[in-house]
């Protein structure tokens, strides 16, 4: 519940800046649009570096320690004069921030350290509420909506609301969100929608309708979105 309001927050803090997706959310909309290009994916807050990512560390005036960077299999960094640092799991800012204490401690005085993506071996796709097993995973490519719910080893039968599956997404730098009958793409009526790297999916179930109670209490904001 905590990684699913964390991830729902920054969408629509980011929805908020840039006017806010649409009003309604249509059931097996035709014609989603493809999320934004990698690079504005790497960008977002909700990316977490995995295994062989490559990315580009600049630390100001620190040309030895500036270049490029790939993580290795056990998801750390080889870095200069402070050895070995976990990076799995994180997001560029953390990780920037992370270096910046370490380095800050015995080598560099108030070091300015930023950090870009400069290509994922996959991509992380979040899939939240009521499935078996909820969290982040790696995918390759893209997948699809069914896919997506397996890779979650499948809905909850005592909560999951298989009608309603909503796909949250980046398009041309605005969050969108988009409803789908999962009942109905499973029997073939409506196309199987792909899903990619960066997507949010979440299953409606019973153990959700409390946390969007509390979070329509709290941010006047989500009443930009359909209740779920």
């Amino acid at each position: 519940m905590l990684r699913l309001f964390a991830a729902i927050l920054s969408l629509l803090i980011l929805s908020a800046c840039a006017g806010g997706p649409k009003a309604d959310l249509p059931i097996n909309p035709v014609g989603l649009k493809a999320p934004d290009a990698q690079s504005q994916i790497y960008a977002d807050q909700n990316f977490r570096l995995s295994p062989f990512d490559e990315i580009q560390i600049n630390v100001f005036r620190v040309k030895e320690l500036s270049g490029k960077y790939k993580i290795d299999p056990s998801g750390h960094l080889s870095m200069p004069l402070i050895g070995s640092v976990e990076v799995v799991g994180m997001n560029a800012t953390a990780l920037a921030e992370k270096l910046t204490r370490l380095y800050g401690r015995n080598y560099l005085e108030n070091p300015d350290i930023t950090i870009q993506v400069q290509k994922s071996q996959g991509q992380n796709l979040t899939v939240e509420g009521s499935v078996n097993n909820p969290g982040i995973y790696q995918i390759d490519g893209r997948t699809t909506l069914i896919g997506a719910i397996a890779i979650a080893r499948g809905l909850d039968d005592q909560t999951a609301n298989a009608k309603r599956v909503v796909v949250f997404r980046q398009i041309d730098g605005e969050t969108y969100a988009a409803a789908f009958n999962l009942k109905e793409v499973r029997a073939g009526l409506v196309p199987n929608p792909h899903i990619y790297g960066g997507d949010i999916v979440v299953v409606d179930g019973s153990n959700l309708r409390q946390t969007y109670l509390d979070l329509l209490r709290t941010l006047p904001l989500l009443s930009l979105f359909t209740r779920i």
